[in-house]
């Protein structure tokens, strides 16, 4: 037998060396993985509530007007929206929502070493969840630490709610320019229609005004606005959503768009709707005098 050589003994001892570091490294991550994520657990689900618009009904049951809670904003479950709207949005924000677990580790990877280059915290990486994390509970100052809170929040949504449920409160909490928060309020403040009745065009259209609510509006500049609505619809093919003949007849389709003005010029009853809001508080106060 060939007793080994020295060089050859320092080789295996940095191989061991290195191995030990690896396995230790390996353990410390799972522990801290398996830490981090039964504290989110004991933290329970967080906070969901959100202030929502008072409707004023006719007799037929049909809208009259809206008293905007601070915002404007109508929460409408997930089946109530065209299918369009969060296949739109999945296909722009997050392809992998319903694969990952909040975050996306390699889109963090990357937004992590585009920053280390420009030297800027220009590049984002949030998943949808991490959004409406962001929408409910945090500002939007680009820190470490929000960015650490917004990840604990994403995991007790994750682990507290359904995808869809994530997904239904990300789209009605999302801005979209012109006071309008969610998709209910914004397919009625740009098309005058419900978000149910909304077409893969405008779908496109409002999915891409997130991103920047003044610079992707249609409403400020058109052109800019149909260049991403473009760009979304072309993302919709890749992810299977459309097909490549549906995205171009949307492409060629001409939207109609309402001004905020003109919604305002439309509302119906407005001395009636004084009325009940003057009897709303009036009744209010007395049940509070009684209680």
């Amino acid at each position: 037998m060939i007793p080994a050589t020295r060089g050859q003994r320092k080789r295996f001892k940095r191989t061991k060396q290195l191995f030990r570091f690896i396995l230790l490294s390996t353990i410390l991550v799972t522990i801290s993985i398996i830490a981090l994520l039964s504290y989110t657990r004991m933290q329970g689900p967080p906070p969901m509530d959100l202030a929502i618009n008072t409707q004023f009904l006719a007799a037929d049951g049909s809208v009259i007007g809206n008293e905007e809670a601070g915002q404007n904003r109508l929460s409408i479950p997930l089946q109530a929206m065209s299918p369009y709207l969060p296949q739109a949005t999945i296909a722009i924000e997050d392809r992998k929502f319903y694969s990952h677990y909040g975050f996306d580790v390699k889109r963090i990877g990357g937004a992590i070493l585009a920053n280390l280059q420009s030297g800027e915290k220009s590049q984002g990486a949030s998943t949808i969840t991490q959004q409406y994390a962001r929408n409910l509970y945090l500002s939007h100052e680009k820190t470490y630490i929000r960015k650490w809170n917004e990840l604990l929040y994403s995991l007790r949504l994750e682990m507290n709610y359904s995808k869809d449920e994530i997904l239904a409160g990300y789209l009605n909490t999302v801005y979209y320019g012109h006071g309008a928060y969610g998709v209910e309020a914004a397919a009625q403040l740009f098309f005058n229609k419900s978000a149910s009745d909304v077409t893969l065009a405008e779908a496109a259209m409002l999915a891409g005004i997130p991103k920047g609510p003044s610079y992707f509006s249609p409403l400020n500049d058109l052109e800019r606005a149909t260049s991403r609505q473009h760009l979304i619809l072309d993302s919709m093919v890749l992810t299977g959503a459309i097909s490549k003949a549906e995205a171009a007849s949307a492409k060629e389709e001409t939207l109609h768009f309402e001004s905020k003005a003109e919604l305002e010029d439309r509302e119906i009853a407005p001395y009636f709707q004084d009325h009940v809001k003057a009897l709303l508080k009036k009744r209010s106060k007395f049940r509070r005098r009684g209680a």
